[in-house]
């Protein structure tokens, strides 16, 4: 439980603070309103789509709300564990007093609670109520400090133990813990979050983390198939990881168990920085998910960095590969932001769809409407019900 007092209400708030929309955003990206396509080939696609377009809601485009962010801490005394979280919902008022949709995201290996800021401020924005988690032990202290390669690399292998991963579970589930006890209490935010109906997802470690919640098996013993939690009812895993499954023969089944839906989301660079991952690994978890209800999308030209959610940590890694000073890795020539229109609508259609119900969002994931915005040498690929 939290030191004092109500977990969520008594929780350190370092500050809140007003998000800018996305619209400039896209803008820039050459992105315009109603279309997935650059600006020059909207125009040229505009009259076969025009039957399509009163149907069709731009999930790219920013949502109806304003947004508050706040940075709070919360401490499982069970574990002597102090999380930092950044939870950003809808301002209240209006349409926002409802009881919104809970997604939870999960930092990569080095990360923070700032990680997926790009995703989270979106969804927000459309009425989810989104945790950032930080995971003490694998999140930003690992690089800083360090004081020389040997030394970060330490930190590296230590942030990827065993022990660190199960910390990482344990994290996510102390945070539904602590927002049913808040629901309880009268806790002023939990009482606007609707805990049936829970979102998990996560960037590489955070994927990773994701996909364990969502019921893959770790080893062939019962143990390995008890950290899913039955709360969260659908995941999105940004950079997943096929693992030791890269053999094809190995634990081909420890996918299986993932029968809720998924949204894979990786591009044709995003290999991994530390590990063995590669591009085509990681639409190993799709591919072996049974269906229905799972979604692949793969951008042409996007790494690793273009999915964290951060634009500014991506077109760092672009600059230092540029001069060499960086480990090996292909990065697209064109900035961040331009690949994240796709993800940004992937991503709430997804969320809208089954944390939402929203029939007009599994229509369109299910159709070839999303699939004609992404450009020729994109996939996208579905599982559904026959």
């Amino acid at each position: 439980m939290i030191s004092s007092g109500s977990p969520i209400a008594t929780g350190r708030a370092v500050r809140s603070i007003r998000l800018l929309s996305l619209a400039t955003l896209l803008m820039s990206a050459g992105f315009v309103t109603g279309a997935l396509l650059p600006a020059a080939e909207a125009s040229a696609a505009a009259a076969p789509a025009a039957a399509a377009k009163s149907a069709y809601l731009d999930y790219a485009a920013p949502g109806a709300f304003q947004i508050d962010s706040t940075l709070v801490e919360w401490t499982d005394t069970a574990r002597s564990r102090t999380l930092p979280l950044r939870i950003v919902m809808p301002r209240p008022g209006g349409a926002a007093a409802t009881r919104l949709p809970v997604i939870l995201f999960s930092h990569g290996l080095g990360g923070s609670r700032d990680a997926g800021r790009a995703w989270g401020d979106h969804w927000a924005s459309h009425g989810y109520l989104v945790i950032h988690l930080q995971h003490p032990g694998s999140d930003s202290a690992i690089w800083q400090g360090a004081e020389n390669k040997l030394a970060m690399m330490r930190g590296v292998r230590a942030a990827m133990a065993p022990e660190q991963f199960i910390a990482r579970i344990a994290d996510v589930k102390f945070v539904l813990d602590e927002l049913e006890r808040g629901e309880r209490s009268g806790d002023p935010i939990a009482r606007r979050a609707d805990l049936g109906r829970v979102g998990m997802s996560g960037h590489s470690y955070g994927a990773v983390t994701t996909q364990a919640i969502a019921g893959e098996r770790f080893g062939r013993s019962e143990a390995g198939r008890q950290i899913a939690d039955k709360r969260v009812r659908a995941s999105i895993a940004f950079s997943p990881s096929g693992g030791r499954d890269q053999s094809g023969d190995a634990d081909s089944q420890r996918f299986a168990d993932i029968r809720t839906p998924f949204l894979s989301l990786t591009g044709s660079n995003d290999t991994a920085i530390v590990s063995s991952e590669t591009a085509q690994s990681r639409q190993i978890p799709f591919e072996r998910m049974p269906g229905p209800d799972k979604y692949l999308l793969v951008l042409h030209g996007a790494d690793h960095m273009t999915f964290s959610g951060q634009p500014e940590l991506r077109d760092l890694r672009v600059r230092r590969q540029k001069k060499g000073d960086s480990a090996p890795g292909s990065a697209a020539d064109n900035d961040a932001t331009s690949m994240y229109p796709p993800i940004l609508a992937a991503s709430l259609a997804f969320w809208n769809a089954y944390l939402k119900n929203d029939s007009e969002a599994r229509r369109h994931l299910a159709s070839d409407d999303f699939e004609r915005r992404l450009v020729r040498a994109d996939i996208w690929k579905s599982k559904q019900a026959k």
